[in-house]
């Protein structure tokens, strides 16, 4: 297998970048219509629906998760629902560029902390 070129992996990290960066125009809008909690449980559920209809179609039907397992995704589920909550409710306190800015940059910052 060839290894990907730096200009291929500059352009990965800029566009995960500006995908990240730009849903701060829809969780400000969101927060128009919805309250930071509302917006989050929202969001985490169409998340949810999607991740369970991919996982179901991968391993062709029911899976069967253990309790230790069970309890496991509830955990991250709920970092993952925290981890929304903040960021929808700094939102409500910063413009969504101060916003963009700080979201658009956790993909490069976290590639750079795990290299």
């Amino acid at each position: 297998m060839s290894q990907p070129s730096t200009t291929v992996a500059y352009g990965s990290i800029v566009l995960a970048a500006a995908l990240w960066g730009g849903s701060i125009v829809a969780q400000k809008m969101a927060l128009t219509s919805f309250s930071a909690v509302e917006a989050s449980v929202l969001r985490d559920i169409g998340g949810l629906a999607i991740l369970l209809a991919t996982w179901w179609s991968k391993e062709g039907g029911a899976v069967r998760v253990s309790g230790a397992d069970a309890r496991l995704l509830g955990l991250l589920g709920l970092g993952v629902l925290g981890n929304h909550l903040l960021i929808l409710m700094g939102l409500n306190y910063v413009s969504g560029a101060v916003g963009g800015v700080i979201i658009g940059s956790s993909p490069v910052v976290t590639s750079v902390l795990s290299a």
